[in-house]
């Protein structure tokens, strides 16, 4: 197989449909690319259901779980059974143009991964753009971002990464707390000297409708935490970065609350963050 779209599920038979649908209309375009869709089912108490019209131009197979296992073992699992060159990750609830695939291979040409644009859609339909411009995309190949700033790239939809370059870190420490496991994942894929194409076309969107895990601040503190240990752990990564990102997790905690007071206190008390942080806006 080409590429390989791994799609992770819990309690998701309400959007099966849509992510075969979005699949079928890509592999109608995609003309020479072999897909395969892999669903993940981590909610083991509930079958999937979906309408078998929708399997059509690509191959489809559907793995259950015996228990709960989180988000980040569902896309091992789903990796480790794909036959695909490329892997492509969505979550059960995004959307992807019909173009998507056929664009980011195109792109991407044999290198190890590309990057799109793409947007976050809130529960109005409004859509921001998730990079403002492709200066600003080009901070997803810096590393140093990822510690001053966090997750530079706002969901694993935006990339389709070549297998065989998947960081060995992220393959086996598997995450207990859902939200931060993307960090991670990018973070090991840059320490290893990869690098992503840039597609500046906005071909992924990321539905926030407030139920997002994404939107848990507690609860994506607890898991960049989690990750922050095990990156620290592993001994790749330089000790300097690490404690930048410990200290822009520390300032996450103090303003939790929402206090505006707390939040700039923790800017000035971190003026090099600070600075980043406006590169990044600014670019």
């Amino acid at each position: 197989m080409d590429v390989s779209v791994i799609v992770p599920f819990y309690k998701g038979n309400k959007y099966i449909n849509n992510i075969l649908k979005m699949i079928k209309e890509n592999a109608a375009l995609a003309e020479g690319i072999s897909i395969e869709a892999i669903l993940v089912n981590d909610s083991p108490e509930i079958k999937l259901q979906y309408d078998e019209k929708l399997v059509e131009g690509y191959a489809l197979k559907i793995i259950q779980h015996e228990k709960n296992m989180g988000i980040h073992q569902a896309r091992i699992t789903g990796i480790n059974e794909a036959k695909g060159i490329y892997i492509l990750m969505l979550d059960q609830d995004d959307k992807i143009k019909a173009e998507t695939i056929k664009s980011q291979y195109n792109v991407v040409d044999g290198l190890d991964a590309v990057i799109s644009n793409g947007y976050s859609e809130n529960e109005k339909g409004e859509k921001t753009k998730l990079f403002k411009n492709s200066h600003q995309m080009e901070y997803a190949n810096d590393l140093s971002f990822y510690f001053y700033f966090g997750n530079v790239i706002a969901s694993p939809g935006l990339c389709m990464l070549k297998k065989a370059t998947l960081p060995k870190l992220w393959l086996s420490k598997i995450m207990t707390v859902n939200g931060a496991d993307d960090w991670l994942l990018w973070v090991d894929f840059l320490n290893n000297g990869r690098k992503f194409a840039i597609n500046n076309i906005c071909l992924y969107t990321h539905i926030n409708d407030g139920r997002n895990t994404s939107n848990d601040n507690a609860k994506i503190l607890e898991s960049s935490l989690e990750a922050l240990k095990i990156a620290r752990n592993s001994k790749s990564f330089e000790d300097k970065l690490l404690d930048i990102y410990a200290r822009r997790l520390k300032m996450r905690t103090e303003y939790l609350t929402g206090n505006k007071k707390k939040k700039i206190k923790a800017y000035f008390k971190n003026l090099d963050i600070a600075l980043k942080l406006i590169q990044f806006k600014n670019a």
